[in-house]
């Protein structure tokens, strides 16, 4: 995955926003339900960096030196 530009990282966290992501702390919390594919035509989610929201959230962290933590449900 290429390095997202400063731009589209506040697009991306406006997306995690969202979608109730806390990328705020030192590590992202992801979980199964993450992993639900943004593909709507009707959103303004339908084309973006990735294909699901922890996908978004990897990216995000990866920026911001985060790490990625699984989390549960």
């Amino acid at each position: 995955m290429r390095e997202m530009t400063d731009e589209e990282l506040v697009r991306c966290k406006k997306f995690l926003d969202a979608f109730h992501v806390d990328y705020s702390g030192d590590t992202i919390e992801l979980n199964d339900s993450g992993s639900s594919c943004i593909m709507n035509p009707n959103t303004e989610w339908k084309t973006f960096l990735g294909y699901s929201i922890n996908s978004i959230a990897e990216a995000v962290a990866k920026k911001l030196g985060k790490k990625v933590v699984w989390g549960g449900d």
